[in-house]
């Protein structure tokens, strides 16, 4: 690209800026025009106020529907999250739930062995006494049968755990009352544990059901979101062009409305864009300056060339003027033969 024409292409885009700069000066004063439309009257504008209140009305409920969804969203992700967060603490609860049931069955499992505990209540826990001494006592019983009562003992001893829970899960669906401090404050936490982990579970569910209640509108929402998003979008555009063509009218005709009463940030915008109004009109005779000066340019290179080819003639019309001498003067040599022949 030549010097020339990256000063044209750099006027273009000044100017093309400065026309943006206008049109968004424009833009603020219809913008502030119809927002102190009280103090400067519905008369002026007319039709044109009426245009940028209706794309504000528009830009409103488009922005209105587009928040409805997201809060449709939104809820639904908080519902997610509340339900994940419950879900923790239900496990967290079980688990510490499981490791104090573990300690608190193998109390009652000790103090059932010396019968401190209700049988009705707790009869669970002494048939599995019984049959653990009956496993343990079987010195003068035959090989076979002490070999098959090792093997339950060992398998017993597997499931322990398991029944240390059922146990606790006895004290507490019961209420009865341990004996000691250590273990009547292990049944407390276990029951309070139990407590925790039963709400919770309550709770998991009804978010589960809300979850489940809302979820097709979630769908919903999050398949317009899109075409709202458009829509606030377009209802933005709309307002530009209505506040742009509310702007320029003001502006064109300033004189017959401002006065004393303007608001002063009405003033400063009117100020602002004659100055860029200004700087516009400067930089359009600076390029159409440009252009000509270029045009001019191109006819001389065009006039440099034609003068070239006329050369170009020239310097052949003497060539073939010498050519036809020379044939002239060799025809008048044949002439002057014949006559020497004719003589």
């Amino acid at each position: 690209m030549s010097e020339r024409d990256e000063l044209l292409e750099d006027l273009h885009r000044k100017e093309n800026d400065l026309r943006l700069r206008l049109d968004k000066a424009l833009s603020s004063i219809g913008g502030i025009a119809a927002r102190e439309r009280d103090t400067l009257g519905d008369a002026v504008g007319g039709k044109r106020l009426d245009d940028v209140l209706a794309a504000y009305e528009c830009r409103e409920e488009a922005e209105r529907k587009l928040s409805e969804a997201e809060k449709v969203i939104q809820a639904f992700s908080s519902l997610s999250a509340q339900l994940d967060g419950i879900i923790m603490r239900r496990r967290n609860a079980e688990e510490e739930l499981r490791k104090l049931s573990v300690r608190l069955g193998a109390m009652i499992y000790e103090q059932c062995s010396f019968s401190l505990l209700d049988r009705d209540v707790f009869a669970p826990v002494y048939q599995d006494i019984e049959m653990d001494r009956k496993l343990t006592d079987l010195s003068s019983a035959p090989m076979l049968s002490r070999l098959i009562g090792s093997g339950k003992a060992r398998m017993r001893k597997m499931g322990e755990e398991g029944r240390f829970i059922s146990y606790a899960h006895i004290a507490l669906s019961s209420g009865a009352v341990l004996h000691g401090d250590n273990a009547s404050a292990l049944l407390a936490d276990a029951s309070r544990l139990d407590g925790e982990e039963k709400d919770a579970a309550a709770a998991a569910a009804e978010l589960r059901a809300r979850i489940a209640d809302s979820r097709d509108r979630v769908r919903s929402a999050e398949r317009s979101l899109s075409s709202l998003r458009e829509d606030v979008k377009r209802a933005e555009e709309g307002i530009q062009g209505a506040e742009l063509s509310y702007g320029r009218f003001l502006y064109e005709r300033g004189y017959a409305w401002v006065g004393s009463t303007t608001p002063s940030m009405l003033l400063d915008a009117i100020e602002e864009t004659l100055g860029i109004h200004e700087e516009l009109d400067r930089a359009v005779k600076e390029r159409e300056m440009a252009e000509r000066n270029a045009a001019a340019e191109d006819y001389m290179a065009m006039m440099e060339i034609e003068k070239g080819k006329i050369e170009e003639l020239e310097m052949e019309k003497a060539r073939i003027d010498r050519e036809i001498a020379e044939i002239r003067q060799g025809i008048e040599e044949i002439q002057a033969r014949i006559r020497g022949l004719q003589g």
